[in-house]
């Protein structure tokens, strides 16, 4: 059974795609899918951030660099720091805030990259999910949606964190 205080985000990584649910146990309480891309662009002090090209028009400011993330044919991630801005600036879209509740990730990697996801790539969403405060970070490669039982088996069954969750392997059926 999930914790009572724990908030739980569904992430789904396709090639140049990327869907992000806030779940709460009350319900969906956020959501932002689309293309993994956002325009790179220098704020007042001089930093990098992310912004969404309508945001990057409505604003009026320059344009930016454009940048898409989960797109190199071999590498889930091809470039860190720029994918944590677009998932950190993406993540805000969905009502996300980093709180005192405890924050499950569920990572699904739903596309097939050239010789499949390594170790060390797991390691980096990890790693990249951490950064945006989470509590427990599940890295899933399975092809298809989970369901919402499937959803609350995963973060449920897996007290260890980080978890590598063999799923191509069927989950048992519940109710």
């Amino acid at each position: 059974m999930p914790r009572l205080l724990e908030n739980v985000v569904y992430v789904q990584i396709r090639r140049g795609w990327l869907s992000i649910e806030l779940l709460g146990w009350s319900g969906k309480r956020g959501e932002w899918s689309g293309p993994a891309q956002v325009a790179l662009v220098s704020d007042r002090k001089g930093q990098l951030v992310a912004r969404t090209s309508s945001e990057a028009n409505l604003l009026e400011i320059n344009p930016g660099v454009p940048f898409t993330a989960f797109s190199h044919p071999r590498v889930l991630i091809h470039d860190f720091d720029k994918t944590e801005l677009l998932v950190r600036h993406l993540l805000r879209k969905t009502g996300f805030k980093k709180g005192l509740l405890r924050t499950t990730f569920v990572v699904q990697v739903m596309d097939q990259w050239e010789g499949g996801l390594t170790d060390i790539e797991f390691r980096a969403v990890i790693e990249l999910f951490r950064r945006m405060g989470a509590g427990r970070v599940l890295p899933i490669e399975a092809f298809r949606p989970l369901t919402p039982p499937e959803l609350v088996f995963l973060v449920g069954g897996h007290r260890g964190t980080p978890v590598r969750c063999p799923i191509p392997i069927d989950l048992p059926e519940i109710g």
